[in-house]
């Protein structure tokens, strides 16, 4: 963990952007150009994933 100190000072250099809701802030095969850190809310990671068969009982 860190000690109180290098964290306020990364908070004093950290651009703070606010981002409406249900924002999409990065796509899964691109590079995401930022770190984000969520001060508050909440933060959903999808992951698109293809399908091919899908067996009879549902799994």
């Amino acid at each position: 963990m860190w000690t109180k100190q290098p964290t306020d000072e990364l908070v004093r250099v950290i651009e703070w952007i606010e981002y409406p809701q249900n924002t999409i802030l990065a796509s899964e095969g691109f590079r995401c150009p930022f770190i984000a850190y969520v001060k508050t809310g909440e933060c959903h990671i999808l992951r698109k994933v293809d399908v091919v068969k899908t067996a009879h009982n549902g799994i």
